[in-house]
Formats: C-alpha cells, structure tokens, sequence
C-alpha cells in the first residue's frame, strides 16, 4: 500500500520555518516528516546513518542539526 503524506503549503513561509531554521535544518525537518518510515503517530526508529543515506546530510551533522529542531522533534540515541 502506497504512503502519502500531504504538506501544507505555507509550510515555507511558517514563521520558525523561515527566520530560524537553515537550508539543512529545514531539509532534515522535511525529511523527518516525510521519509517511508514515518506514520500517523509521528513515533518511529530509525538510526542517524539511515538519516544520512537518505537525506543526503553528513552524518557529523544531523546531532547539531536534531538539537536545532528540538522544540518540534525528540530524538532519543539508543
């Protein structure tokens, strides 16, 4: 069965979205919302290499990058 997921538009000009968040910042929060692991829970596992294979961000990068999104994303290591 084919997953969707549907983004609202003005994503890209939510305030947090545009004045706080980086390019990466933003690319991994997109990701995280719409990669084939993610359900309508929003609670998932998946390993920061997984991460990085398929969003294409350095591995180094994604703790600094999950800390950022901490207001809006949990991410427990283990």
């Amino acid at each position: 069965m084919s997953k969707q997921r549907f983004i609202k538009t003005d994503f890209w000009t939510d305030p947090w979205v545009m004045d706080s968040l980086s390019l990466k910042e933003t690319h991994l929060f997109m990701y995280l919302l719409t990669n084939g692991r993610t359900h309508i829970s929003g609670i998932y596992e998946i390993s920061l290499s997984t991460m990085s294979v398929e969003s294409k961000l350095e591995k180094k990068d994604l703790p600094m990058l999950l800390k950022k999104l901490a207001s809006r994303v949990t991410y427990v290591d283990g």
